[in-house]
């Protein structure tokens, strides 16, 4: 039975990191890495903060199914990208 959360979930990591790459030189030219120099907090926050807690949902719903239904999950995936 497939989890329909979780595949959301892993669809929404996958465009996040899609788009990361496709923006990766507007990120290099942004204003954090041209004044602190790809400083601490940028170099924990890309080491640390983002796999940790950008994965915590999908690590969360391995262990505790959604149960939810396509049309469900699908809204609500479709309401996240919306913003």
């Amino acid at each position: 039975v497939m989890d329909w959360g979780l595949f959301f979930a892993a669809l929404s990591q996958y465009l996040y990191l899609v788009k990361f790459f496709l923006w990766e030189m507007g990120y290099m030219r942004s204003i954090d890495i041209i004044v602190d120099r790809a400083g601490y907090e940028i170099q924990w926050g890309c080491l640390v903060w983002v796999p940790a807690v950008y994965t915590f949902h999908s690590r969360f719903t391995v262990q505790n199914p959604s149960g939810l239904s396509f049309g469900m999950a699908l809204a609500i995936f479709i309401l996240s990208m919306a913003g």
